[in-house]
């Protein structure tokens, strides 16, 4: 458990410099993942200058990449494909970005707004959650110390 939860700590790092940096490259929004509440529930729930529509999203975000995830990735690592962690952690990153994708993509559908608004903000997303996966897996691996990729016994 240490392991998962010491390596979201490190990929959620990881996560805020590559999404940091692709964003600061494409010229979007900084953290466009902080804007999705905003994105699924309306422009009620990104009144600028509320504590709460500030707070809430950072809390929920920090909530979900540094405990939730982690826990996630170590109960289903071994019944994903791949020999590594990295191989792991690729694919649990996949999976994340296609539900954040679809949630997003939802939401351009219900509310008719163009789909070209998000295609930045999920090309941007899809570069930090494989970024996210990679780092969480081969975290893992390195801090588990009983995985194939750092296994030395193979």
């Amino acid at each position: 458990m240490k392991s998962s939860l010491a390596s979201g700590v490190v990929a959620s790092a990881v996560l805020a410099v590559v999404v940091a940096v692709a964003d600061a490259l494409a010229g979007g929004v900084p953290f466009p993942f902080l804007s999705t509440l905003c994105v699924l529930y309306g422009e009620g729930t990104c009144v600028s200058g509320d504590v709460l529509s500030a707070v809430l999203p950072i809390a929920l975000v920090a909530f979900l990449f540094l405990l939730v995830w982690p826990v996630v990735f170590a109960a289903l690592t071994w019944g994903l494909p791949g020999e590594s962690g990295v191989t792991h952690g690729a694919l649990f990153g996949a999976a994340l970005w296609l539900g954040y994708a679809g949630a997003v993509g939802a939401r351009t559908y219900w509310w008719d707004e163009p789909a070209s608004a998000y295609l930045a903000t999920l090309a941007v997303t899809l570069v930090g959650y494989l970024a996210y996966g990679l780092a969480l897996g081969a975290g893992y691996d390195y801090l588990a110390a009983h995985r194939t990729l750092f296994d030395e016994t193979d």
